[in-house]
């Protein structure tokens, strides 16, 4: 029987307390969902790549499917609220949360990894979010990704990761971060919007 890989050595602080991933949420890597009919059947959006943002929760999906048949397979990977969805082939780490209140089912793109937190999802998710775009989460990612040609990163070894507990003292972390993210990403939109401004006025 093989042994399964070592993992790189985590450089969370000792004093913060960790738990392994797949204890605490079960991932989810879906087939290849493509349209098989031009009109009629099942809509789904389909959320890929290029749909998960810097900051926030994921929009609605620019892409979408028409299943006339294949839909009960579909709805079997169908996203739920607060999923975290990241990519582990190709482009390493986009990673993104899914919103609340979606009118049309929403499936993940192939190349996607699901992550669906047991309990507590909202904070587990943000929490997760905010750990892989940490240097301690780059160079995790850095370290697992392997493949000579694309880039890939195994959904089992992933699993097997430590992340920061859900603790009263990381729920008070992640408050403080999403606040502070939030407001720095205003800033920037507002200095955006003022760079365009001044570009459009130049020689009227």
């Amino acid at each position: 029987m093989s042994k399964a890989p070592l993992l790189p050595v985590s450089t969370i602080p000792a004093d913060v307390p960790t738990v392994v991933l797949r204890d605490v949420a079960d991932l989810i890597r879906a087939p290849l969902i493509k349209s098989n009919t031009a009109r009629g059947g099942a809509v789904f959006r389909l959320a890929s790549i290029g749909d998960i943002p810097e900051h926030g929760f994921l929009p609605l999906p620019e892409r979408s499917v028409r299943l006339q048949a294949g839909r009960a397979e579909a709805l079997r990977f169908a996203l739920e609220d607060y999923d975290v969805v990241m990519t582990m082939v190709g482009t390493i780490g986009r990673i993104g949360i899914i919103p609340e209140q979606r009118d049309e089912p929403w499936v993940p793109a192939s190349n996607i990894v699901v992550i669906r937190f047991r309990e507590q999802k909202r904070e587990q998710a943000v929490a997760l979010v905010a750990f892989i775009r940490s240097p301690h989460g780059r160079r995790l990612l850095h370290e697992m990704t392997h493949g000579r040609t694309i880039p890939i990163i195994s959904k089992k070894a992933f699993a097997r990761i430590q992340i920061p507990a859900m603790t009263p003292r990381l729920q008070k972390a992640i408050t403080t971060y999403t606040r502070k993210e939030t407001l720095l990403f205003q800033k920037r939109g507002e200095i955006e919007r003022q760079i365009e401004e001044l570009r459009d006025a130049y020689l009227p």
